[in-house]
């Protein structure tokens, strides 16, 4: 039976603040305004997976053509309105693939989200290159690392600083 805790209780926020996006926070509250808490996985299946990572390899395609998101060199680069422009430019080539309704600035600020993890993601790839594992394995590479590559000269070489 799961344990009682405060509807608004920091153990609530904690539990909902550190766990995965697929995980979801189920329960009922009782009439001690308590509520019952139980976390369940949600399993994506194999024709989701597949769908999410079509989107992220169009998303990629779509940032590489349009350097002003990724590059300060570039002259939009350093320019706010010139990126959101080109996030628009991008979400709108995306929007008919996800055939999503919402608006197409909001969808321009979730291409934007989603890039941003994936390129963190590979910086992250980028420094774990070359090193072991505590138990001697290598780390396992990322699995856009490959169409990511564009972005390789952004960052600074390990060592030199912070990119």
């Amino acid at each position: 039976m799961p344990l009682g805790f405060p509807r608004f209780s920091l153990y609530r926020l904690l539990l909902s603040s550190l766990l995965l996006p697929s995980f979801r926070l189920q329960g009922k509250m009782d009439s001690d305004r308590n509520f019952d808490t139980e976390v369940t996985a949600e399993v994506r299946t194999d024709e989701e997976n597949a769908a999410e990572d079509e989107f992220r390899i169009r998303l990629i395609a779509e940032v590489q053509n349009n350097p002003a998101v990724y590059s300060k060199v570039t002259p939009n680069g350093r320019n706010r309105v010139g990126r959101e422009k080109a996030w628009r430019k991008i979400a709108a080539a995306l929007h008919e693939f996800v055939g999503d309704h919402s608006s197409n600035e909001q969808f321009a600020r979730f291409c934007e989200v989603k890039f941003v993890s994936m390129r963190n993601n590979y910086n992250r790839h980028l420094k774990r290159l070359g090193t072991l594992r505590e138990d001697g394995t290598e780390s396992k590479p990322y699995k856009f690392a490959p169409l990511l590559e564009f972005l390789r000269p952004l960052f600074k070489a390990r060592g030199q600083g912070q990119s």
